[in-house]
């Protein structure tokens, strides 16, 4: 069974999964209520506020989501299954990962969007609001991808689904917004360089511990 195939059948589970569709709905209604109470943005475009809300959000929601499943599914002996076949215990946990990244990903656009379209309405766009919009979804991007690395490592870790839910709600948020942050509030800092690396190298590092943890686990 490739990782390609699992990726799908993630992906299809969560699609269907009411978590999900209430990101995809509730981030951009979080964005427009975020105007809605603070129209007054002191001159900081509602595109940085969203790329902030979504990467928050939908990172700690993203995490918690995957631990607590992972956990589940670990207690419940759902991968005994998936192991009498030739399946590698990290294509099991990639395809999570993986899955959840892509539907965090339309649910950014989404807001992103709709944060783009408010901008243009109010008169807050500025000249180069493409390259603003990139880097305001790599932000949120590389802050949901470290929130979800968080929860993928947890769920493997932890046998109790309150604690990985718990622990996943309380340090994923902290760990991706102490990396993400300097990204959004540093002056003169390569915002597109540094997201993008942080997205790749932090989660990667934490895969590797899951995987090589999920593969010395009794399951």
């Amino acid at each position: 069974m490739t990782l390609r195939i699992l990726y799908t059948d993630e992906l299809r589970g969560l699609a269907r999964s009411k978590v999900m569709v209430a990101l995809w709905v509730g981030l951009p209604l979080l964005t427009l209520l975020l105007k809605l109470i603070q129209p007054n943005t002191e001159g900081v475009p509602l595109l940085i506020f969203a790329a902030v809300l979504v990467g928050s959000i939908g990172g700690t929601l993203s995490a918690v989501l995957l631990s607590t499943t992972i956990t589940g599914e670990r207690n419940r002996h759902v991968y005994d299954l998936f192991l009498t076949r030739p399946v590698r215990r990290g294509a099991l946990l990639s395809a999570k990962f993986f899955a959840a990244l892509t539907c965090l990903f339309v649910a950014a656009l989404g807001s992103m969007g709709l944060a783009l379209a408010v901008d243009a309405a109010t008169g807050a766009l500025a000249p180069g609001i493409a390259g603003q919009l990139g880097e305001s979804l790599l932000v949120s991007i590389a802050g949901m991808a470290v929130a979800s690395a968080v929860g993928v490592l947890f769920g493997v870790l932890i046998n109790s689904v309150a604690v990985s839910a718990i622990l996943s709600v309380y340090l994923g948020n902290q760990l991706s917004a102490i990396i993400i942050l300097p990204a959004v509030f540093v002056e003169g800092l390569n915002v597109p360089l540094f997201a993008g690396l942080v997205g790749a190298v932090v989660p990667a590092i934490l895969m590797v511990i899951a995987v090589a943890v999920f593969k010395r686990k009794s399951l």
